[in-house]
């Protein structure tokens, strides 16, 4: 089976959020993992309400550094992190995906309308690349064996 692994800063928002997309869209079509270069204490809030806003519950996943990834395979790493633009050097994968999306945690004094105006952008956009991977790498080669 494809495993696919999700970077970001911090695994507690963007790269969480595509991970439970993943699951959710196409949970058997790989096996999903997501990690940062640093790994938060939790979970965003504002990550898990807006996911549950979608229908998706990723409130069980729990932030994950990349070295506890070292030296194992992928089959595709995909990049939210403007910080990720190459592969790791301790990952092994078949392809790289650098897909920037913008951190919505980010901003000091943001007021919490702003900050979650912010995630449900970022959601969307999230779901928007998950979708086209799913159809591009998982569905779309399986058609054509």
């Amino acid at each position: 089976m494809k495993r696919v692994l999700v970077l970001g800063d911090d695994n507690a928002h963007r790269s969480q959020m595509a991970e439970g997309y993943l699951r959710f869209y196409a949970e058997n079509k790989a096996l999903y993992f997501s990690a940062g270069l640093q790994a938060a204490p939790n979970l965003h809030p504002m990550a898990i309400r807006v996911m549950e806003e979608d229908g998706i519950d990723i409130s069980a996943q729990h932030p994950k550094i990349i070295t506890t990834f070292a030296d194992e395979f992928f089959d595709f790493v995909i990049s939210l992190s403007e910080l990720i633009v190459e592969l790791p050097s301790t990952i092994q994968a078949a392809h790289f995906m650098s897909l920037p999306l913008f951190n919505p945690s980010q901003g000091t004094g943001v007021s919490p309308d702003v900050q979650l105006l912010a995630f449900h952008q970022c959601r969307e956009a999230i779901k928007k690349q998950m979708l086209i991977f799913i159809g591009k790498e998982l569905i779309e080669p399986a058609l054509l064996t």
